[in-house]
């Protein structure tokens, strides 16, 4: 019988010589998210099209992060990054839709004062231990104290405890250079993970996507500085960068290690990637953890299989 125009027959699609259907199109590496298993150029196509993907997959989660800064900020934001807050602020005019009463933001503020109040720290305690093993406690905490200090930790911890009441997650990324600690607040719009994968809370893939100064970046990264100097400047279009910046997008991804039969850390992987020109900063290499190198705190979780992301205050 004869096809309709425009219309395909199942049998086009064998192959020639010895009737087999061709391979799945979906088992092609341009859908796997298998970025730990890539190298160099392919690897890094492979996370720009993963956070493509959940980038608009997630849109829902992006609306509501809009709301909450709403909420709490009294402004009628249309993101939560960069440009978008002076932008919205100068385009709205002056005393319109603004709330005679912020209860959502009093209430937070409150509790940011009085949890502020309190410094929570790692106590090194001996019982019963010798003149030696109580002198190395006392030095412990000592040390805890200074690294505290030199890493400003109640300062970040408290701005992730207002993340966590504003948009239901604060982070805190821990991380060595030079020998040292450093600690950084992370906005929760920076991370991306599988909603299926991270159904039940901890995902074993994490992303982070930020913008980073050219020249900072580049020293960071001595090795590719010349890819990171002819990279594209992250648009000014839309909610990240300025007319006056000159930043650079780049994915820092994690996938957590898990278990063999011997009971040892396997499979996970870390990786940095320079978006513009597919070039990788850092190759995928060995994180034996079985956890992402960010302090979590989740105001309230999700009642069943609510995912990642936590529900907020605010919300």
């Amino acid at each position: 019988m004869a096809r309709k125009p425009g219309t395909t027959d199942y049998r086009d699609l064998r192959n020639a010589k010895d009737g087999a259907k061709p391979p799945d199109a979906r088992r092609n590496g341009d859908t796997n998210r298998d970025w730990w298993n890539r190298k160099s150029k392919e690897c890094a196509g492979v996370i720009e099209s993963t956070i493509e993907t959940l980038f608009n997959a997630q849109a829902p989660r992006r609306r509501q992060e809009v709301i909450n800064a709403r909420l709490y900020g009294n402004l009628s934001l249309g993101g939560t990054q960069g440009t978008a807050f002076a932008r919205l602020q100068q385009a709205t005019p002056q005393g319109r839709e603004r709330l005679t009463y912020n209860v959502v933001q009093e209430n937070i503020d409150t509790l940011v004062a009085r949890v502020g109040e309190t410094k929570p720290r790692p106590y090194f305690l001996t019982n019963g231990g010798t003149y030696k093993q109580q002198r190395k406690a006392k030095k412990l905490n000592q040390f805890i104290d200074g690294v505290f200090y030199e890493t400003k930790t109640y300062d970040i911890g408290l701005e992730a405890f207002r993340d966590a009441a504003i948009q239901g997650d604060g982070f805190v990324h821990v991380f060595g250079r030079g020998g040292k600690v450093h600690k950084e607040r992370v906005a929760g719009s920076e991370l991306w993970a599988d909603e299926v994968e991270s159904q039940y809370g901890l995902p074993r893939n994490l992303h982070r996507v930020r913008t980073v100064d050219r020249d900072a970046l580049a020293g960071e990264f001595p090795g590719s500085k010349k890819q990171i100097l002819a990279a594209e400047r992250t648009p000014t279009v839309g909610v990240f960068g300025s007319s006056l910046s000159d930043m650079v997008t780049v994915v820092e991804s994690w996938r957590r290690a898990a278990l063999d039969d011997d009971g040892n850390f396997t499979g996970g992987k870390h990786a940095i990637t320079l978006i513009d020109g597919n070039h990788m900063l850092v190759e995928p290499e060995d994180w034996p953890y079985d956890f992402f190198p960010l302090a979590h705190l989740s105001w309230c979780k999700r009642p069943g299989l609510g995912g990642f992301f936590s529900q907020s205050l605010s919300e």
